[in-house]
């Protein structure tokens, strides 16, 4: 299950002026940070890449990437710079619920992981001593 996050940098297409895309870009995008948190609620950090024109390296659980996914509503949204001209909702709207989906399995997945512990430490005998 690895996250390869593909951020070469090239110029985006049909700018005017010119700017370009680069893993500063990808890292500033809000659907970009949700693709990277959704991958690590489900998955953890451990698969997670970055591929540049250079080369492609793992991320660490401190690396910037992460933590930028965790500042999804911070991020830089067309919609928002673009003020919603002949838009219906902005996309913070159409990433809530998709988010809060992805918060409740992470938090059963901890309250399982507690339960199986608690369970492990009663078997061992651990508890009532």
């Amino acid at each position: 299950n690895a996250f390869v996050v593909v951020a070469p940098t090239v110029p985006y297409f049909n700018s005017q002026p010119e700017r370009l895309c680069t893993i500063d870009t990808y890292r500033r995008r809000a659907w970009c940070r949700a693709e990277v948190l959704s991958h690590v609620l489900r998955c953890g950090t451990n698969m997670v890449y970055v591929a540049t024109e250079k080369d492609i390296n793992p991320v660490s659980d401190s690396s910037a990437v992460i933590e930028d996914a965790m500042q999804i509503f911070f991020g830089d949204l067309t919609c928002c710079a673009l003020k919603h001209k002949g838009m219906e909702k902005c996309d913070k709207e159409q990433l809530m619920l998709p988010l809060l989906g992805l918060f409740g399995e992470a938090v059963r997945s901890v309250q399982e992981m507690n339960s199986e512990m608690a369970k492990s430490t009663v078997r061992a005998g651990q508890i009532g001593r």
